[in-house]
């Protein structure tokens, strides 16, 4: 679909009007979604379009959910998600920028009317009465994933969909959101489930051995290639080659990857001959790789071939409902010798301890949470005291009341200063650190430094 005259004055649009939704219920098994409108201000279509996704973008390519064609308007502008809190508009870099009631915006929470605008185009938004059901799956575990809120459960629905199928999925979702365990989830219910599943981190692996680990090498093919390696591909041979922290990757080495998975052969390096493999690719990223494509870190190209089938792993502070049945799950997982123990600490927990559980933001996502119940177990050891937790109540206190600067006036102001600089980059890099479970990648991003920056300044507090 197009627009009708494609000479006419901007702004033009392919979809002039576009549904998105916000899930508000969830009863007897059956959650809905409330539905809201963008409207184009000016031009002559008409066209409807309604998206049951609660994740939509939009932006100049033919890709988007909503086609904008005006020359102020980037490839991928910017996107609109449901979530509890509201409907969240995110700018993607953006030329031109996303403004939100005539205030320019990186992000930020829609609860009612607004006027949006991309680059040069106004959109108006509105909630309406209009409510959709959502497809979802009575039960509560799909191969390994565990959850029972609506937003897990209409996971699985698409997962029995899609996973039986041989398209390449994209899993986006914040670090410890469990996408690795998506993309094995997704092995174990494809028809590949007897092949191998090999997992393969973009982030882990040195820039000069990437094309190794990938496609294998000859002896001799560098220093070092002492005898001759498959790679990743060969190894996944009739399988799943699961490809987590895909926005990590050079720039470099993305068309040589494209280029696999459009002809599906690889050539070991030293090699003068390629092979054929069969492989389902899945891939997982932290990032927004639209926002990287404006970026120019990621290639447009190889992003549409990544993302047949996208999956927005949602973070648990978006899932609450979910926190009791992973804590049961990680309470019985870390004593699997003491079911008695497990089920006496589990039925202990106390409901004021259940609601501040779920409270919780977890900034490290499930990850934290099971890492969280792990250590709880093992430092309260004696009588069943389990969640009864100090740390629950210092994560509560106010985040804003700032540290005192202890302005010792008997040293001289330098001096001063640079020792408060110092302790704040130290407890800035190793807090970020943290946050993102020694995530390197992760946490340099989230600083806003490059990640070789954010290694040097920690190498000088270590």
């Amino acid at each position: 679909m197009s627009p009708k005259d494609p000479n006419r004055p901007s702004p033009s649009v392919m979809f002039t009007e576009i549904g998105a939704t916000q899930i508000v219920s969830d009863l007897g098994g059956q959650a809905r979604r409330r539905m809201c409108e963008y409207l184009l201000s000016g031009g002559p279509d008409q066209v409807k379009l309604r998206v049951a996704s609660p994740t939509f973008r939009m932006g100049s390519h033919p890709s988007n959910d909503l086609v904008l064609k005006d020359p102020s308007v980037s490839r991928f502008h910017l996107e609109i998600e449901a979530s509890p809190n509201g409907f969240r508009v995110r700018d993607l870099e953006s030329t031109n920028g996303t403004w939100v009631n005539n205030l320019r915006i990186k992000e930020a929470f829609l609860s009612g009317p607004a006027s949006l605008r991309a680059g040069q185009v106004t959109l108006h938004f509105a909630l309406t009465g209009e409510q959709v059901d959502l497809p979802l799956v009575e039960a509560r575990e799909f191969h390994g994933l565990l959850g029972q809120s609506p937003a897990m459960r209409e996971i699985f629905a698409t997962l029995v969909k899609v996973a039986p199928q041989s398209a390449t999925i994209l899993i986006e979702g914040e670090s410890g959101t469990g996408k690795e365990l998506v993309a094995a989830a997704i092995h174990r219910a494809s028809k590949r489930s007897a092949n191998p599943f090999v997992v393969l981190d973009c982030a882990a692996i040195p820039i000069s051995l990437i094309e190794s680990e990938f496609f294998g090498h000859e002896r001799g093919a560098f220093t070092g290639a002492v005898g001759r390696y498959e790679g990743r591909f060969r190894e996944a041979d009739g399988g799943t080659l699961f490809l987590d922290e895909i926005g990590e990757l050079p720039l470099e080495v993305q068309p040589k990857l494209l280029r696999v998975l459009e002809t599906r052969q690889v050539r070991r390096l030293g090699s003068t001959s390629s092979e054929t493999v069969d492989i389902r690719l899945v891939a997982a990223t932290n990032r927004n790789l639209a926002q990287e494509v404006n970026r120019g870190t990621f290639r447009e190209d190889l992003y549409y071939r990544l993302a047949v089938v996208q999956l927005k792993v949602p973070p648990l502070r978006e899932r609450p409902e979910d926190i009791r049945l992973l804590v049961g799950h990680f309470i019985k997982d870390a004593l699997p010798d003491e079911p008695e123990r497990a089920n006496e600490i589990l039925y202990g927990i106390t409901d004021e301890n259940w609601r501040k559980l779920e409270r919780l933001p977890w900034p490290g996502n499930v990850r934290e949470l099971r890492n969280f119940i792990e250590r709880t177990l093992i430092l309260s050891g004696g009588p069943i005291e389990p969640l009864a937790l100090h740390r629950i109540e210092e994560e509560e206190e106010d985040p804003e009341v700032p540290p005192s600067l202890g302005a010792d006036l008997d040293q001289p102001f330098i001096q001063r200063k640079a020792d408060l600089i110092a302790r704040f980059e130290r407890a800035y890099l190793f807090g970020q650190l943290a946050r993102h479970n020694n995530n390197l990648s992760a946490a340099a991003r989230a600083s806003g430094l490059d990640r070789m920056n954010f290694k040097r300044l920690l190498r000088k507090y270590r």
